[in-house]
């Protein structure tokens, strides 16, 4: 979703995530805390275009629970759930 932000998050009522690597106001790892501290319990899977490199390591190290590789359909996303 180009140009979509995540200026602020209050309320997630979630069991499951697919997050983006990086937001245009918050990188990914600042969300994931962010995420993380609003709910202890979810379940993250970090998604990118650009396949796992340095800065998705480092998210992926914080605990996120798994990575899939951008464009990826149902069937795909079914298996890393």
């Amino acid at each position: 979703m180009g140009g979509m932000t995540l200026p602020k998050i209050q309320c997630i009522d979630a069991q499951f995530l697919v997050q983006k690597t990086a937001f245009e106001v918050m990188d990914g790892g600042e969300t994931y805390g962010k995420l993380k501290e609003i709910n202890p319990d979810i379940k993250v899977l970090l998604s990118s275009g650009y396949g796992i490199n340095g800065k998705t390591t480092e998210i992926l190290d914080l605990g996120c629970n798994g990575f899939i590789q951008k464009p990826f359909n149902m069937k795909i996303l079914s298996k890393k759930i």
